[in-house]
């Protein structure tokens, strides 16, 4: 028999037996923790019931008992523990339930017939309502991100699976999404090498000793002793210097400069040095071929513009300060930006004052929307597939609050976190003023991120929250430290694509499939490649007019741009009655391409109606689609036929 050591934070009352994690099987680990919460919840709900009636019962003896004087002693006792119990479950079910066995004011009102079938709580959320809010998160987390947070557990080996486990409820506790293949190598460089070891020779007295009994698998190696210290808790974690950090990397720029293919939310308050340090990391990865775009619609005079003279393109203007004409100029240069970033591999993309940009009192909202829906769309695919396309995106802002920013802003919460500061005890002048440490944006911060106050003392006048911890910032190098990188030239009078361009703009047509098939008349297999040559001039040479006539906000639009696009669509969710040919279940919102066939698209062939979530969540998920470049992106055979079968069987019916 192996003997299988705990660590003292190891509840086997709380948790499954930790050897499932280490032979791997994760399903039925996770299976069992759900089954223990709901357990939990249960139990403490007939603690609860039980002390409530027995609370009742001595009332009643008392109340029996009035003729003598001594019973005011039960009343007293009983109306205590009473009013205790029904406290402690407010605090647990975030209402009061005053009657034993019956509930609140919300069952009282669903026994009378009084709640609407469709305001109805689910009977599974009933089941967890005596669970803390964490442990609420964590059973929804288990039930509905399942496939999710297996996958996660099964990237690392199983001396650290708990850990991972332990860390990605946290940040569904806190963001209320699931943590990234690339925020788990972060998180796995940052906890401690001495908490990955074997056990020590000599076992701790306070450790629980288990054996593992006739079990099927038995596991290699044993589970890590765990200290208390080596625990992430927020409230044990000491600030990160130099000399204390388990990261591999000593600096904020060494840190970046490993991860620099990532969705990073940078947010510091004013002079903090955030627009800085993103500047010297471009500049430094434009020195080694990286192409660098950098958009800010609200640049305050030319004080940092010295800052992106490294970039492929750039934008520093304030349009507060413009009229609706000149702010839409400014904003259609801006997406073109966007758009030739996403077409380039190798590339950062840094949109300072994001949420200036997504804010719901911005004067120009409306204009700036598409905007601020192309950049959110490609953050948030870079939130999962920034290292594999080889493109990172930094938002940049002094503050974060999401009630104030349109829905699409919000992707910020989906990004790594980096909050450069000054750190707590110093202060550095700027113009005469004293600036220091806020702790009003961190307190904020903590609302929507996973981040903590920096404690004890550190050496640098900044600070920086970086992969999950504080980090002391080293100086920086100088700006003009690196060659600046030549910005494109605009197309010459006498380019050749000069007439194509002319013809474009005389055409009665506003789609470009039937500009290439009517007035080019090329061959059908130059169809294709034509229409991509000519969308990407249209983006290289930021001919704002033309992608407004051809209704294109990329290149990639161009895959939908035929005359009879919307109607095609509005036939493919006629074709099943607007339901989902994917889950079957939920109302059709989109329409989802299973290969890009322009002008011969066909509804139930390539076209098929789909929800949001399936879209997004299946459709589009590496283990279903192949992605390539504009047209040749497309399912899997196994998806296609899915969704045939789907779309299928609303025909039958």
């Amino acid at each position: 028999m192996s003997e299988i050591v705990l660590a003292d934070d190891y509840d086997l009352t709380e948790f499954p037996h930790p050897s499932l994690l280490i032979n791997g099987d994760i399903d039925v680990w996770i299976r069992r923790r759900a089954q223990m919460l709901v357990e939990k919840s249960q139990k403490s709900q007939v603690s609860c019931e039980a002390s409530k009636s027995l609370s009742t019962a001595v009332i009643a003896a008392g109340v029996f008992m009035s003729a003598n004087p001594l019973s005011i002693i039960p009343i007293a006792l009983g109306g205590m523990g009473y009013i205790m119990t029904v406290f402690a479950e407010r605090m647990d079910t975030g209402q009061f339930r005053l009657i034993p066995m019956i509930g609140g004011l919300y069952e009282l009102l669903e026994i009378a017939g009084q709640i609407p079938e469709e305001e109805k709580i689910p009977q599974f959320f009933k089941e967890i309502a005596y669970l803390s809010p964490a442990e609420k998160s964590e059973i929804i987390m288990l039930t509905y991100k399942f496939n999710e947070i297996s996958k996660i557990m099964r990237i690392v080996g199983g001396e650290v699976r708990f850990d991972i486990y332990r860390h990605a409820c946290a940040v569904f506790h806190a963001a209320e999404r699931i943590i990234s293949n690339e925020e788990v190598t972060i998180y796995l460089e940052t906890i401690s090498e001495s908490s990955r070891e074997c056990l020590p020779q000599k076992k701790p007295e306070n450790q629980l000793l288990m054996s593992s009994g006739n079990l099927s698998l038995r596991p290699e190696k044993p589970i890590p002793v765990r200290e208390a210290s080596a625990m992430p808790k927020r409230e044990q974690q000491l600030p990160v210097n130099q000399e204390q950090s388990d990261h591999k990397e000593k600096t904020v720029l060494s840190a970046l400069l490993k991860n620099p293919y990532l969705a990073r939310f940078v947010c510091g308050a004013q002079r903090s040095g955030k627009t800085y340090l993103v500047a010297i990391v471009t500049k430094m990865m434009a020195a080694k071929g990286t192409k660098i775009y950098h958009i800010n619609l609200a640049s305050f005079g030319d004080e940092d513009s010295h800052y992106w003279n490294h970039c492929t393109r750039s934008i520093s203007t304030d349009i507060s300060k413009m009229d609706a004409s000149d702010a839409g100029v400014a904003i259609n240069e801006a997406r073109s930006i966007v758009a030739e970033f996403i077409q380039e591999f190798n590339a950062i993309l840094v949109f300072d004052e994001w949420v200036f940009a997504g804010s719901k009192n911005n004067m120009h909202l409306k204009a700036l929307a598409p905007l601020v829906k192309m950049t959110a769309s490609v953050t948030d695919t870079l939130t999962s597939s920034g290292i594999k396309r080889n493109q990172g995106v930094f938002l940049i802002a002094p503050f974060f609050v999401a009630g104030g920013v349109s829905e699409d802003t919000k992707v910020a919460k989906h990004c790594s976190l980096m909050l450069p500061a000054i750190a707590p005890g110093k202060a550095v002048d700027w113009n005469g003023n004293a600036v220091t440490f806020s702790e009003e944006l961190v307190t904020q911060l903590k609302q929507n991120f996973p981040v903590y106050m920096p404690e004890g003392f550190y050496e640098s006048d900044r600070i920086c929250f970086i992969n999950g911890s504080w980090m002391e910032m080293a100086e920086m190098p100088a700006l003009d430290s690196f060659p600046s990188v030549k910005k494109k030239q605009k197309q010459s009078e006498d380019d050749p694509l000069v007439a194509m361009t002319e013809a474009l703009r005389q055409t009665k047509h506003t789609t470009l499939w039937e500009f290439v098939t009517q007035d080019l008349t090329v061959d059908k297999k130059q169809i294709k490649p034509t229409l991509t040559a000519i969308a990407e001039m249209i983006f290289d040479d930021e001919l704002v007019d033309l992608s407004e006539k051809f209704q294109l906000e990329s290149p990639y639009d161009v895959r939908y741009s035929y005359a009879k696009h919307r109607q095609k669509l509005a036939q493919s969710h006629q074709l099943t009655g607007g339901m989902c040919s994917c889950c079957l279940e939920n109302n059709s919102e989109e329409v989802h391409h299973t290969s890009y066939q322009g002008g011969n698209d066909k509804p139930g062939v390539n076209m098929f109606p789909v929800c949001k979530s399936c879209h997004y969540e299946f459709c589009h998920n590496d283990d279903n689609w192949i992605k390539k470049y504009i047209w040749d992106s497309t399912n899997t055979k196994e998806w296609k036929a899915k969704l045939s079968a789907g779309f299928k069987m609303f025909q039958r019916r």
